[in-house]
């Protein structure tokens, strides 16, 4: 099937047409979907069926909706590729001493805004940028599929926005009926033997309750499970799941909005963090940590936070990666979360045979 997907995706980009393929985690097939209609609006779409991209922030960046209704839907099968190899160790992605230093003036900015008790935690990022390669999108698209069988694996385009692909490990919000899951995904380490810091619990606790407090005012029944780690290609998480029942008088449209944006993305308060966010970072995060997924389709909404992605416009690939910052954060060890987030997709432009 890999000749199948790429020679598709090779005519609907020489053909300028808006698609996306995916792939749920642990699945074996991917999912191709060329809407016939586009909506695309500053304010959640509503009880429509489709493909879903929400941006982190919707003063500057559409969302869209695939529509899935008399649209062209093709399955793939997904299964070994020759064409790649796994990467055994995490790629260092291409940054300059200023970017550097820009980032560990950020995180000490934010550390500073912290302490001085304007908020209790601002997730801050950076946009790494590289020339572009000779690296087929739909190529990329099947290597992260291959390496991050756990992750929802994306990649869509349309003429206004350019490619956007990636291997996100965090679910928003899945929801069946009135059934719903949810996670809180919050603490990042690397390699088997490191453990986790008490820094590390505590960030994780205040995403747990963040989620179940946004989530219990919806709910007719809720409750957390426990919290276990998991792996994301090289790194380990902690995750805790949510779970419960959406009262009869909430719309999933509402529940999705209010998990977005997390705390695992944007910080707490949401709107001071938010705002530091934005007139802080010096670069618009468009639709990185925003949500993208199935709107409503075939019975269910199931949508994933956008991370571990890249944008490719043009000549150039934007890789984005971040990390939350608390009182205790060490602006260079955050440098270094990031450089090995960002590692995950860099490591996949290069590792063609």
């Amino acid at each position: 099937m890999t000749d199948a997907i790429i020679s598709h995706i090779s005519t609907l980009l020489s053909g300028e047409r808006a698609f996306v393929i995916y792939k749920q985690p642990n699945a074996d097939r991917a999912h191709l979907l060329v809407p016939g209609q586009i909506t695309t609006t500053k304010e959640i779409p509503g009880n429509q069926y489709g493909f879903i991209i929400r941006p982190f922030n919707t003063q500057g960046e559409k969302i869209y909706l695939f529509s899935s209704t008399n649209a062209q839907k093709i399955d793939f099968e997904i299964t070994g590729n020759s064409l790649f190899k796994t990467p055994e160790n995490i790629l260092e992605a291409p940054y300059t001493d200023d970017e550097k230093a820009f980032h560990l003036q950020l995180v000490s900015g934010g550390v500073r805004f912290i302490r001085e008790g304007n908020a209790g935690k601002v997730v801050l990022s950076h946009r790494f940028s590289l020339k572009k390669n000779e690296v087929h999108p739909a190529g990329l698209f099947l290597r992260l599929v291959q390496s991050y069988r756990n992750s929802f694996v994306y990649l869509w385009y349309h003429p206004d926005e350019g490619i956007w692909t990636g291997a996100t490990p965090e679910q928003l919000i899945r929801i069946e009926e009135k059934n719903f899951y949810s996670m809180a995904l919050a603490g990042t380490r690397t390699g088997e033997n490191s453990s986790w810091t008490d820094k590390e619990h505590k960030e994780h606790r205040w995403v747990v309750e963040d989620i179940y407090g946004k989530l219990q005012s919806f709910a007719s029944e809720i409750h957390t499970g426990e919290t276990r780690e998991v792996a994301a290609g090289h790194l380990r998480h902690l995750m805790t799941p949510v779970k419960g029942v959406l009262r009869d008088d909430c719309s999933f449209e509402q529940l999705a909005e209010a998990l977005h944006p997390t705390p695992a993305v944007c910080g707490f308060p949401e709107e001071i963090s938010r705002k530091f966010i934005l007139q802080n970072e010096a670069y618009p995060r468009e639709y990185y940590t925003g949500y993208l997924g199935e709107w409503n389709m075939n019975g269910q909404t199931d949508l994933y936070v956008n991370l571990r992605c890249m944008k490719i416009t043009g000549d150039t690939i934007y890789i984005y990666a971040g990390g939350g910052i608390v009182e205790k954060s060490n602006p260079m060890d955050e440098w270094n979360e990031i450089l090995q987030k960002a590692g995950i997709t860099y490591s996949a432009l290069k590792t063609f045979k």
